[in-house]
């Protein structure tokens, strides 16, 4: 498999969600990652964790390679609001779940976390797939 370390617009996408009106179940999952001094950081600070694991998992897949230019993106994101459906998000957070599947990193607490988010996410998406909601609820 190989990795990649994101865009910071991916990132944009994913924490976007966390700042619309119906929020609360995905702001939830991820509450004990986002405790800085001044709240109006938050996802600032989410956002750098989030690119820290992709780094993480890159020198995991590639452990000789230098990975100083990732870490210094990593350590430079700041929060860009990029509002975009759920279905879009969802298949940005897919694209950052696998490269960050390398090693242990996938079984941290933030990325598990994130595992319960896309869940959430993924209910939305199919919640607004007319075939899905016309569907019986069992069938006889």
């Amino acid at each position: 498999m190989s990795s990649f370390l994101v865009s910071p617009a991916v990132i944009d996408v994913i924490l976007t969600q966390l700042q619309l009106r119906d929020a609360a179940p995905l702001v939830d999952k991820l509450r004990a990652f986002t405790a800085p001094v001044d709240p109006r950081d938050a996802l600032d600070d989410l956002g750098r964790q989030l690119l820290r694991l992709n780094v993480d998992a890159l020198v995991d897949r590639y452990p000789t390679a230098p990975h100083v230019e990732e870490e210094r993106q990593a350590a430079a994101y700041t929060f860009t609001a990029r509002l975009e459906t759920a279905g879009y998000a969802l298949r940005q957070l897919d694209c950052y779940l696998y490269q960050i599947a390398e090693g242990d990193v996938s079984e941290r607490p933030l990325a598990v976390a994130l595992g319960k988010v896309r869940r959430i996410l993924a209910d939305r998406v199919l919640d607004d797939v007319p075939s899905y909601a016309a569907a019986p609820w069992g069938v006889r």
